[in-house]
Formats: C-alpha cells, structure tokens, sequence
C-alpha cells in the first residue's frame, strides 16, 4: 500500500486534483471517502443515471 506521505507529495506537485470514478455502487463510498479528505470529486456515468449521484448533495 501506498503511504498517505507519498501521496501527498506527489499530489502538492498539482493545482486542481479530483478524484474520478466510474459509476457504480462502490462510486458513492469513494466519493464519500474523497470528501471526508477534503478532496474534490467527479463520476462519470451513462447519461441518465447521474440521478443517483446527484440525489447524494454531499458528494454531488
């Protein structure tokens, strides 16, 4: 596993990281995850279904 240090380094190096999923039920708990890191995020799902993502605010 990668260390949350190392991580960081690499992530200090870029102006505007988000987290990016493909939709799915695993999607909402990464994207909740990502929050709880004070990280940004954004799903990529069929069009139609970003319905169920966009009913969560938090991470919507």
């Amino acid at each position: 596993m990668i260390k949350r240090s190392e991580i960081k380094k690499i992530v200090n190096d870029y102006s505007d990281v988000r987290i990016g999923v493909l939709g799915s039920h695993s999607a909402l708990e990464v994207m909740d995850g990502a929050k709880d890191e004070g990280m940004q995020t954004v799903v990529y799902c069929q069009k139609g279904r970003e319905i169920t993502y966009k009913r969560f605010s938090r991470i919507a």
